[in-house]
């Protein structure tokens, strides 16, 4: 049977988590799914709405150059301190400017 990829997106741990219980129930799942439904739920620090409301506050900044990918990571990572956001962006092309640092840091905490 050909696997054909329809979409490709980045999702959040609580996605991924919402995505596999849709799957069936656990005996019906293969194990492998099991084992990521267990690790996104344990992992994810915001149920799905949140998530969701967070992604929309975060692409409402239109922040030039910022990803999906990047707002999932800011997401599933939830950083606390304005240090540990900017580490997000460590190594990657992406430069936020200081007023939209501060703008993130604001939204993020609001979920915390």
């Amino acid at each position: 049977m050909d696997t054909k990829i329809l979409n490709k997106q980045a999702v959040t741990l609580a996605e991924v988590a919402k995505i596999v219980q849709g799957l069936g129930n656990k005996p019906d799942r293969a194990e492998i799914q099991n084992k990521i439904l267990e690790f996104s739920k344990s992992t994810t620090k915001l149920k799905i709405d949140d998530a969701e409301k967070l992604i929309k506050e975060i692409e409402a900044l239109n922040i030039p150059l910022m990803t999906r990918e990047n707002i999932v990571q800011i997401v599933d990572v939830l950083p606390k301190e304005l240090g540990e956001l900017k580490s997000i962006f460590a190594g990657s092309k992406l430069t936020v400017s200081p007023e939209n640092m501060k703008l993130l840091h604001d939204i993020v905490s609001k979920y915390i």
